[in-house]
């Protein structure tokens, strides 16, 4: 199946989890913004809302809420890595976390999520447990001035180099040099 169904498919889980809301707690959400990424390598998805100040007068009601803006971003390495697992759960405990959010005014984990995850199909877990391969980083010895090996990643290596960052040595706590040792 190709990226591009996979991810209709999502969409699909999505709108079926809007339509919930709307039936059910009389909610409109089809305005959340719905981002893909290829750097959620671990995290299969995150909801998240951009919090706008309402006027001091204005008490804080699923109406207004609704105003805010809200997004779901969902992991494309885990999408392809664990399709079918990833497409019927994570979707919908993203929007579960939206529909909380916008009708109790909170975004948890706790009891009202757990309801919400169960109506809309799901178990409410915290974490998922798609197996996923972990890349590690290939590191490189750095040397001190007292010349003990610090094995360090090529990202750690970049920063040094542009000053960004700096490192010292435990033993006799000189700066790292920022080249590659053999």
């Amino acid at each position: 199946m190709s990226l591009y169904e996979l991810k209709e498919q999502c969409y699909a889980e999505i709108e079926r989890c809007w339509e919930f809301a709307e039936e059910r707690y009389n909610t409109d959400l089809w305005y959340v913004l719905i981002v893909w990424s290829n750097a959620m390598t671990r995290c299969a998805g995150e909801a998240s809302f951009a919090y706008k100040k309402l006027p001091p007068d204005e008490i804080p009601t699923p109406l207004n809420r609704i105003r805010i803006g809200k997004k779901i971003k969902l992991s494309i390495p885990l999408l392809l890595t664990a399709s079918s697992e990833f497409i019927y759960n994570t979707p919908a405990h993203e929007a579960a976390h939206i529909i909380e959010w916008v009708v109790y005014g909170r975004k948890s984990h706790g009891p009202k999520f757990v309801e919400i995850a169960q109506q809309l199909g799901i178990d409410g877990t915290r974490c998922h447990n798609f197996k996923i391969e972990v890349k590690h980083q290939k590191r490189y010895p750095i040397h001190c001035l007292c010349d003990t090996p610090h094995m360090m990643t090529i990202n750690k290596i970049t920063r040094m180099q542009n000053g960004t960052r700096s490192y010292q040595c435990k033993k006799c706590k000189t700066p790292l040099l920022p080249t590659i040792g053999s």
